[in-house]
């Protein structure tokens, strides 16, 4: 008895490079989702975990209802975090020759032309980053996962891409380093997202706020000063 096949749609597999946002040698994937309509909001998850620089892989081949449905995804990706030796993806460099460059100080992913699902629209892809700045020397700058927000303050004082630009000669460092300790001691750490939408000022105050803390000048030796230790009334 002869059996008929039917075709019932295409797979579609493709390659892409997605950036998601600033990052450096500390940077780490821990999560990537798909699918939604503003970052992770009604999307799925699809893979978790703690990844330097390096590849893993996806499948889930029923995301979207599978082969009677949207289909699924199912594909290997290199995560690259931005650091300043990373290399180059042997994937791009296949596909765009060999000038890709290695996109140092951006982190983000290369989908290595795997299965994106049976449907002709690519699915919006968002990813939780973890940077925990660790540029004081001391070692408090992971506070149970989270960041330590006077690592984060120093961090944009001095960074020359997204920050002041400023040297360890105009910053009060140990007045820095106390903060540090009192935020982890106090086990007071820090997540935010920072888009386009807020300046360079604004962050600062905003990480000031969430931790009840202030970042000055010091009129009396014109340094950038942190102090943790305020006390405010009610």
């Amino acid at each position: 008895v002869s059996q008929s096949r039917y075709l019932i749609g295409y797979r579609y597999h493709l390659g892409m490079h997605l950036i998601f946002g600033y990052g450096g040698q500390d940077t780490r994937l821990r999560e990537i989702w798909i699918g939604g309509t503003n970052g992770a909001s009604g999307a799925d998850k699809v893979w978790s975990g703690n990844l330097g620089e390096g590849a893993s892989s996806i499948k889930n081949l029923g995301l979207w209802g599978g082969d009677g449905g949207g289909g699924g995804i199912s594909g290997g990706f290199n995560f690259f975090p931005g650091g300043p030796s990373q290399g180059r993806s042997d994937y791009l460099i296949k596909q765009l020759g060999s000038k890709v460059p290695s996109y140092r100080g951006v982190c983000g992913i290369v989908w290595n032309g795997g299965y994106h699902g049976n449907r002709t629209v690519i699915q919006q892809w968002a990813a939780r980053i973890e940077n925990l700045p660790n540029k004081l020397g001391t070692p408090y700058s992971n506070i149970n996962g989270e960041a330590n927000a006077a690592e984060m303050q120093y961090d944009l004082l001095t960074n020359s891409d997204y920050g002041m630009g400023l040297t360890a000669d105009e910053i009060d460092l140990e007045s820095f380093r106390k903060a540090a300790k009192t935020l982890h001691e106090e086990g007071h750490g820090l997540s935010l997202v920072w888009d386009n939408v807020k300046s360079l000022e604004e962050m600062q105050k905003e990480i000031d706020r969430h931790v009840d803390a202030l970042t000055y000048i010091n009129p009396l030796n014109g340094l950038r000063t942190m102090r943790a230790d305020i006390v405010t009334g009610k």
